[in-house]
């Protein structure tokens, strides 16, 4: 836990609507609040995730490029605005490995080295508080289904694996200050919701 600024996470699978969301909490949090996201929120975190989407790599190697455009990002962005007592607002975190490349992909013999990857590159720069927006994979697919722009490998994979990575996120963000949100409803219920849970966790 950051002893300075407050670090926020916000996850889901792609179509939950975490970006929308993201931009709307410009209205609700201080000015100065940095707005950050895995692994693109680095020069280099956005050319390993270049690699990564491409498909084709091994479970773990993928572990090992997104942690290491994780350490590029806490070093970089995070820790800097941290210690300058500013809010962090990360799109996407470490929930996200454990969540697709262990959970989803069926890879529990990876859990020992990414358990092993979390302590020793995340160090004690925990969330103090992860929001995950939760829908049902359905909803998803029919979001996801006229989208043209910024496709990638994982977009690809079936419903149960989606089903999986819902799994792990519920299972592995029980490890943090948290919230889940049923993000299936429309932008301004999911927003309302945001805006409560984060005034609970914020007085």
């Amino acid at each position: 836990m950051s002893t300075q600024g407050t670090y926020i996470v916000i996850e889901g699978v792609d179509g939950a609507g975490k970006d929308t969301q993201e931009q709307l909490l410009r209205d609700v949090l201080p000015a100065d609040t940095v707005y950050t996201r895995e692994p693109r929120g680095t020069e280099m975190g956005a050319k390993l995730r270049d690699i990564i989407t491409a498909g084709g790599l091994e479970p773990l190697t993928e572990i090992l490029l997104f942690y290491a455009a994780r350490k590029e990002l806490i070093e970089k962005i995070i820790k800097p605005a941290l210690d300058e007592g500013k809010t962090v607002v990360s799109n996407r975190n470490e929930l996200t490995t454990y969540a697709y490349q262990i959970y989803a992909r069926e890879r529990h013999d990876l859990l020992e080295v990414t358990d092993y990857l979390s302590s020793n590159v995340l160090a004690d720069l925990q969330p103090d508080f992860c929001i995950y927006y939760d829908i049902p994979v359905a909803v998803r697919k029919e979001r996801l289904a006229s989208r043209t722009e910024d496709n990638n490998a994982f977009d690809h994979f079936d419903e149960g694996f989606f089903e999986r990575a819902r799994e792990g996120y519920k299972t592995y963000i029980k490890r943090h200050p948290h919230a889940i949100i049923d993000a299936s409803g429309t932008v301004d219920e999911v927003h309302e919701k945001t805006k409560r849970v984060l005034q609970e966790f914020l007085t």
